[in-house]
């Protein structure tokens, strides 16, 4: 007999936040709604609007929206880059 696992999703999926939330967000310019997309979230490492889900950003329990403020590329080479450097290996 088979267990499922409770607590774990499959796929990405965007975090639920409140109106007033996304207002703000948009007014202060860290998300954006656009016709083919929906909402975008502003990634604060490259500076690019991704879609604003868990297929782009990670999920981070501890902030408001629900998602990362790095995207996933961004968040990805900050930590190769920090792995580099504590290895002491240069980077070109």
């Amino acid at each position: 007999m088979s267990r499922a696992r409770v607590g774990k999703h499959v796929g990405p999926y965007a975090p639920i936040v409140g109106r007033g939330f996304i207002t703000a967000s948009i007014a202060a310019g860290r998300y954006r709604l656009t016709e083919p997309l929906g909402l975008e979230k502003l990634c604060t490492g490259c500076g690019d609007y991704w879609p604003a889900d868990t297929e782009f950003f990670y999920a981070k329990r501890d902030d408001l929206a629900g998602l990362s403020s790095l995207c996933k590329a961004c968040y990805r080479e900050r930590n190769t880059a920090r792995k580099r450097t504590a290895d002491g290996v240069e980077m070109a």
